[in-house]
């Protein structure tokens, strides 16, 4: 599990918004970056899911809700410094 993660354990199979809201970040996330993140997780499962994969085949199930918000993150950070 991601050391970003909070300690509680969150389900791969709960909601990705579950997921996403129990990514704990430094800097505050807003309730828009959370939705895109939640948004962004739902199409990672539902594209393995289009694979055959389910939530118990994704070995890195934990460290996806980190990645969403990574990405949102980022993807924010780069459109405010244009």
């Amino acid at each position: 599990m991601s050391s970003n993660t909070q300690d509680k354990y969150v389900s791969p199979y709960a909601p990705a918004a579950d997921q996403v809201a129990a990514v704990q970040r430094h800097v505050p996330i807003s309730v828009d970056l959370r939705t895109a993140a939640a948004a962004l997780l739902e199409e990672f499962v539902a594209v393995a899911a289009r694979h055959g994969i389910t939530a118990n085949d994704l070995a890195m199930s934990t460290s996806l809700p980190d990645v969403c918000v990574d990405a949102v993150l980022a993807a924010n950070f780069r459109t405010k410094q244009v």
